[in-house]
């Protein structure tokens, strides 16, 4: 690569450097210094920046950018070299010609041994010095060339910024190591040790180093601040007096593009966002408390917050540039910055779609009927990419993201992973296993920066959110905007009544296993340091986390924590975690020795004095060293290390139990285990406080997760599916299980212990918004939301009057809105789980008696359709005008009635297809949808007559069908009719998702009908095996089956080919044996793209691929 020479040299960059590292450490005990001899860090680099434009007063372009890529290298995100301490080590033994064996190689080698600085830099620089001739040289090369090396060298890495990777070079490509060696070659060993640093983009043990080895003094004389580093915000304030560059790398968030701007721009001009460069997100706040958090919101004024759900998922900045012509770029920065394009290649048509930016997708099904582009120029989005469930229909754990990605992932990051059918079960539990289908990539749009390539960053959120909501369309199940609540501060109940909102929002999103909430100022702006936003989690609460009694086994330094801390190898930082395996083995035979599973550790909760005791106390008692030859074979236990860890320093003889906490429960990369998340040491306790047996086993960790994050155990679930996988009870639930507003309860009177509120006095704060027309007979002190209400208490019983008040409330506050699923089950209750409903009701005003007992439904009676269904969802689709939330499952009916703003609520319906809903006005009257209704086709199958509201409880918000709802509810009613009388089993290929152009299956396919096992499906038909095939095993009550196959997708027609292949050996064997059957449907899943019935008008019939009898 040719270099271009440059008279500024890499060791006068390396100067200001040694003196930052010389800076003595404050210690703990000593007194305070003024704030400007508090930072001397600062000081050094004003003074070094003085220098440089007195002895280079000429300085070439792009000065700026290559100092602050080379002083910050962590904040250098294009530039990736895929070099650890481990390889590029032995990596530097071949370029320095040191031997491996020798004393050199090792010195390398044991970078992180006791008694070094963990450092592999300063390893280096300890290499050099025994063999350099002279130590205080100036380097040959320039900080110019070092930059041009570095960028050659990060070419070679595929993670690297694909501007870096496609750079041209004036000669053939090299090999790393002789990057390396050019690099290297002639460097003083304060230059090769630095330079070692800012190639594994860490500067911190050199610049910063440890003020002492010893850990009980380090951690006792210094504190982790003890030396004040420099930050990046305020090396540009010192480099641009001005303040310019700080303002430029807010709305692009690069070093390299800052100080390219302020060199290259008038002063006059002011930087923009622009789509294609990461825009800086603003770091939220922590609330430890309701009221702490809205007290911080309302110092400064406000009067109306917004409690916006926290999505359990990846952050995705997503730009999106449209040219002239109409063809669009996407671009995805993850929340590091980095490009994440490739791997979030699933969502690139999601994007396409949810903005209308063309009007037919490559499978041909009509996006954008409407042909209208809400968007003529870029725009920059902000969204949660999720994992979405077509099983539980809802948002599912955050690691259940890695498989999805791995296998839909462009480039790099995608992988084949583990097929699903190689575990135990369709929905394999394996962190990395396929999810065969059932899950797909979703977004949760929650804001918008750039619009038209005009800047919204000084827009209100309020105004921000309006305008995501006008040019964002949601699609079912992968596009969906956050949903959020309000929270008013000047109503009659001023700021309690706001707190006392808050609480009950907070503890639903609890109750729905839901991450948390973020609390936004409605006038707040993007990045507001005054009204800022804040993150409420219920760990973020002191004492509210998720709590258990570990045990642990082994001890060892961590190189980021003990980096943090300051501290030195010799200091035991994390903890490695065991959890028995074999408890039920034990119990029964005494002789046989524990066995442990260690597979996540734990290296924070613990204060510097506790962790100083906590070293002592380990380094103390009883341990082994742990290596690769297994020496802790004479332990009193036996142990199985999961091989993504890195080993620990010491093992103990005998393990020490720890209270830790932690934020819920997840699964580490190729891990079957469930792990505490963010797990934080609370107490360590001494030997003789408590038993080791008193810790949680590896089984009892996995239970409590289960319930924690909404599973049930899967020998439950398995147990239970046998149970009522034949069970033809019609199931009814439209009022929020009892453990659900249980559970609410529980944790508003938990957050109100937090906050301080004494409920012996308190008074319930009751607002007037909340009871309509009723306020003058609610008595002051009969809280809105009641404990006796919450916890099953008897609640007035719904007539028909009352349903109609409803709807008259409904338009008198048309914010009074649930979520299209609001009563979908909670995670903790799967729809297997449904109760029976005994008497299902036969008519609408069976309807109205069913709903005695439960919160009261804005329902128009005569637009329900008078059709049987075992699947009972209510489900509303809002009006136009006000559109509800589509992430909620449960939360809005855990609250009750909600006043929203109509700008703040979008929605779309569970099963309407994509088209531009502002353009539709809802101008239907009862009588149209009365009309409509009388025109289904809807046979009753069952003397028990059940009312479906799942696709047909599409109601604007006056309770009237809109036209386009109506054409849907007609031409899908003999599909879904046909469907309630037929066991239904879906295929598809292998490994692939849900198609976007389908509607979801649950609003028509009953869920009892609803088969997820060829197996059970064919047995149920009466056309099993030989060993199987029972007259008995037959659903009696269903008159044939149905199989949908999807041939559309990759591999869609040998997958048909196969099923084929079972459906003629099953023929043959049901003829053989004589055992009567049903007839089985096989039906192309284009029969439920969205659009498709209403085009061939309900002929479902024209999609049917074999009939066989």
């Amino acid at each position: 690569m040719e270099i271009v020479h440059n008279d500024i040299p890499f060791s006068f960059f390396i100067a200001l450097l040694r003196r930052i590292s010389q800076v003595r450490p404050q210690e703990a005990n000593s007194i305070r210094q003024p704030s400007g001899a508090s930072y001397p860090a600062l000081r050094i680099f004003e003074d070094w920046i003085a220098q440089l434009q007195q002895l280079y007063p000429s300085a070439p372009p792009g000065m700026g950018s290559v100092i602050f890529r080379l002083l910050f290298p962590e904040e250098d995100i294009q530039r990736r070299y895929q070099l650890q301490e481990k390889l590029l080590g032995r990596t530097l033994c071949i370029v320095l010609n040191k031997s491996n064996e020798s004393i050199y190689g090792h010195t390398l080698k044991t970078w992180n041994a006791e008694h070094t600085l963990g450092c592999l830099g300063d390893a280096v620089r300890r290499v050099l010095q025994c063999t350099a001739q002279n130590n205080d040289k100036i380097g040959p090369l320039s900080v110019f060339e070092i930059d041009s090396l570095l960028t050659e060298l990060a070419s070679l890495c595929a993670f690297s910024d694909v501007s870096v990777r496609q750079l041209p070079v004036a000669t053939a490509p090299r090999s790393r190591a002789d990057i390396l060696r050019t690099l290297y070659n002639g460097l003083p060993p304060l230059d090769a040790a630095f330079l070692t640093q800012i190639i594994l983009k860490d500067l911190r043990p050199l610049l910063y180093p440890v003020s002492d080895a010893h850990s009980s003094s380090a951690l006792r004389r210094f504190k982790s601040n003890a030396t004040k580093m420099l930050s990046k915000e305020d090396a540009m304030k010192a480099w641009d007096k001005s303040g310019r560059m700080l303002r430029v790398y807010h709305s692009r968030a690069s070093l390299h593009e800052a100080a390219t701007f302020i060199e290259t721009n008038s002063p006059r001009i002011e930087a923009q966002p622009t789509a294609g460069t990461h825009v800086e997100i603003p770091k939220c706040r922590k609330g430890h408390g309701c009221k702490q958090a809205l007290n911080i919101l309302v110092a400064h004024g406000s009067t109306k917050v917004w409690a916006e759900t926290k999505y359990d998922g990846e952050r995705a900045q997503i730009h999106v540039q449209v040219s002239e012509t109409g063809s669009v770029d996407i671009k995805i920065f993850s929340k590091s910055a980095r490009d994440s394009t490739n791997d979030r290649y699933a969502v690139h048509q999601v994007i396409i779609n949810a903005l209308g930016l063309q009007r037919s997708s490559a499978d041909g099904a009509e996006q954008n009927p409407n042909g209208r582009r809400k968007i003529h120029h870029n725009i920059i989005l902000e969204a949660e990419m999720v994992a979405f469930s077509t099983q539980r229909n809802r948002v599912d754990e955050f690691w259940r993201i890695r498989s999805l990605i791995e296998s839909t992932a462009k480039g790099v990051r995608g992988k084949h992973v583990v097929s699903a059918s190689q575990q135990d079960s369709q929905t394999s539990m394996i962190s990395n296993a396929s999810d065969s289908g059932s899950r797909h990539l979703g977004l949760v749009f929650f804001d918008v920066l750039l619009l038209d390539s005009k800047s919204l960053l000084h827009i209100p959120y309020y105004r921000r959110r309006a305008l995501l909501e006008s040019v964002v369309t949601p699609i079912p199940t992968h596009a969906m905007i956050a949903q959020r609540h309000s929270i008013l501060l000047d109503g009659p109940s001023g700021i309690a009544g706001g707190e006392h909102q808050l609480r009950r929002v907070f503890a639903a999103h609890i109750a729905d296993f839901e991450e948390g909430i973020v609390l936004k100022a409605d006038e707040s702006r993007y990045r507001d340091y005054r009204l800022p936003w804040i993150k409420l989690k219920r760990d973020y609460i002191p004492g509210h986390g998720d709590s258990l009694d570990l045990l642990i086994v082994g001890a060892g330094w961590d190189r980021g924590r003990g980096r943090e801390l300051r501290v030195s190898p010799s200091t035991l930082t994390t903890f490695y975690i065991g959890l028995l395996s074999n408890a039920d083995e034990l119990k029964a035979n005494s002789l046989v020795r524990p066995h442990f599973q260690i597979y996540f550790t734990v290296s924070y909760g613990l204060t510097r004095e506790q962790l100083e005791e906590a070293n002592f106390h380990f380094n103390a008692s009883d341990h082994v060293k742990y290596d690769d030859s297994l020496t802790c074979l004479n332990l009193p236990y036996t142990f199985t290390f999961f091989k993504g860890l890195s080993p620990p320093f010491i093992m103990l003889n005998k393990p020490v139990l720890a209270d830790v906490f932690g934020a819920g429960f997840t699964k580490a990369d190729n891990s079957k285990y469930y792990e505490l998340r963010w797990p934080r040491i609370s107490k360590l306790h001494r030997t003789g406080e408590r038993d080791w047996k008193d810790a949680v086993t590896l089984q009892g960790l996995q239970d409590i997760a289960h319930e924690v994050v909404g599973r049930k155990s899967s020998f439950q679930e398995a147990e239970e599916e046998v149970h009522k996988l034949w069970a033809n009870s019609a199931f009814l639930s439209i009022s929020p299980p009892k453990e659900a507003t249980d559970l609410v309860a529980k944790w508003v009177a938990r957050m109100e212990k937090a906050d301080g509120i004494d409920h012996t006095t308190r008074r319930n704060v009751v607002r007037r918004e909340d009871c309509g027309e009723n306020w003058e007979k609610v008595d002051p002190n009969e809280d809105a939301f009641s404990h006796r209400e919450a916890v099953g208490g008897p609640r007035s019983t719904v007539t028909t009057n009352a349903l109609e008040s409803a709807v008259k409330t409904r338009e008198a506050h048309p914010l009074m809105l649930s979520s299209p699923y609001q009563y979908s089950y909670p995670r903790n209750r799967r729809r297997s789980q449904e109760d029976v409903f005994e008497g299902a009701p036969s008519s609408v005003t069976g309807v109205e008696q069913a709903t005695s007992s439960a919160l009261p439904l804005s329902v128009n009676k005569e637009a329900l359709p008078l059709s049987p269904s075992k699947n009972i969802k209510p489900s509303f689709v809002p009006s136009v005008e006000t559109q509800v939330p589509v992430m909620s499952t449960s939360i809005s009916c855990l609250l009750g009635p909600q006043h929203t703003d109509p700008a703040s609520i979008t929605a779309l319906a569970s099963f309407t297809p994509n088209r531009d809903r502002t353009s539709e006005t809802s101008t239907q009257t009862t009588k149209n949808a009365d009309d409509s209704c009388r025109a289904l086709d809807v046979v009753p199958t069952k003397p028990k007559v059940e009312v479906s509201m799942g696709i047909f409880g599409s109601l604007s918000s006056n309770g009237v069908l809109d036209h386009q709802t109506a054409l849907e509810m007609r031409y899908t009613a003999r599909l879904a009719a046909f469907l309630r009388n037929s066991l239904v089993w879906l295929g598809h290929p292998i490994d692939t998702s849900r198609p976007s152009w389908r509607r979801p299956s649950y609003p028509i396919i009953p869920y009892n009908n609803h088969i997820h096992c060829l197996d059970s499906f064919l047995s149920g038909c009466g056309w099993g095996t030989s060993a199987n095939l029972h007259d008995h095993a037959q659903d009696r009550m269903l008159a044939q089956g149905v199989i949908i196959l999807d041939v559309a997708s990759p591999g869609g027609l040998e997958f048909k080919g196969q099923i084929y292949g079972i459906l003629d050996e099953r023929y043959s064997a049901a003829v053989l044996h004589a055992y009567s059957r049903k007839p089985i449907w096989v039906l192309d899943m284009c029969v439920l793209r969205y659009g498709e019935l209403e085009r061939y008008k309900g002929n479902f019939e024209r999609y049917l691929l074999r009939k066989i009898e």
